[in-house]
């Protein structure tokens, strides 16, 4: 498989080969975030990775049912005596 999307200057980029990671998946949930266009969007689920992970609002996630959506808010617990995050959540749009 090739990954790749155009960036917003009309040129092809191409996605390194994807990563396995593990995250607990929450499918349902009653939350919201916002796109980047600011409208309110519905999450369809929310990951949980009890370890520090690097996440972009660009990244792409294939849910454990094959499906996808856009990234739609990154958050996390953090240590206050570093300030570094030691789990994320990433919320997945409908």
């Amino acid at each position: 498989h090739v990954y790749r999307r155009m960036n917003g200057k009309g040129k092809v980029e191409h996605y390194p080969v994807p990563d396995t990671v593990k995250a607990v998946v929450v499918f349902g949930q009653k939350r919201t975030g916002y796109n980047e266009r600011g409208e309110v969007v519905p999450l369809r689920a929310l990951l949980v990775f009890p370890r520090p992970v690097s996440v972009d609002m660009r990244d792409k996630f294939v849910l454990p049912d094959r499906t996808t959506g856009p990234v739609i808010a990154v958050d996390g617990v953090v240590n206050p005596g570093t300030g570094a995050r030691y789990m994320n959540e990433v919320g997945i749009g409908a």
